[in-house]
């Protein structure tokens, strides 16, 4: 067994190391450490070095099939590396996915089910521009315009999986996850499951997760009536 201190969250990391050394030492709890064996790492897959997870996290790896398959995929995408000169919000580009911008999910706040895809890429001529960049890395580009569910890669919140429309492009900081045979039930399903898993911890989570879900079926169907609104008016 390796032995392991974490001391990420003190702000006097010396200070802290002495005094869980001495907790250790004398036998005493210490919450800050983590005993793991070497081999407990084989577990997950590309083996990284988290020590603080639990050993019941790490065998669902080994007995859970994996989300990746033949049916679905989960890629990144495109690293522009220079977002002020390639990106644009959306409305400062007139027509969007004629010929020169299209839409671009690429993270951003935390926002369950839905957040809308408000910024928008060059890609004339299949990325041209981009591609003749150096810096640039086009990812994956087999994947763009396809529906799926993205997300950001970091948040304080928690997975907040969204429904991503096709012809829309995803960046390198919003992964992309894509099911082979175009199932938007399926789709819908495994992201509610997601969402319900990882917020439902108690009957006071529940009626939270009721409430918002009523209130986002409240909030389509007032954009539905609104979307027939202006096409009567037109």
């Amino acid at each position: 067994m390796i032995l392991f201190l974490r001391l990420l969250a003190e702000s006097d990391k010396a200070a802290a190391l002495a005094e869980s050394c001495a907790r250790v030492r004398q036998g005493l709890d210490e919450p800050r450490l983590f005993e793991v064996a070497p081999g407990a790492f084989d577990a997950v897959p590309g083996k990284p070095f988290a020590y603080w997870v639990s050993k019941a996290l790490r065998q669902n790896f080994m007995v859970l099939p994996a989300f990746e398959n033949q049916n679905r995929t989960v890629r990144v995408g495109l690293q522009t590396s220079d977002d002020f000169r390639f990106l644009r919000c959306s409305w400062e580009c007139g027509a969007i996915g004629t010929n020169k911008w299209f839409y671009f999910a690429k993270g951003g706040a935390y926002s369950p089910f839905y957040a809308d895809v408000h910024l928008a890429v060059s890609w004339e001529q299949s990325g041209f521009e981009i591609d003749a960049f150096s810096a640039s890395f086009i990812r994956n580009p087999q994947f763009y315009f396809r529906p799926g569910l993205t997300w950001p890669r970091r948040t304080t919140s928690g997975l907040s999986l969204r429904a991503m429309p096709a012809g829309c492009i995803f960046a390198d900081k919003a992964e992309q996850a894509q099911q082979a045979v175009a199932d938007h039930t399926r789709k819908a399903t495994l992201e509610r499951s997601f969402q319900a898993r990882s917020r439902i911890t108690s009957l006071e989570d529940l009626d939270t997760l009721i409430q918002e879900l009523q209130k986002l079926r409240g909030e389509l169907r007032y954009a539905h009536a609104f979307e027939l609104t202006l096409r009567v008016e037109e």
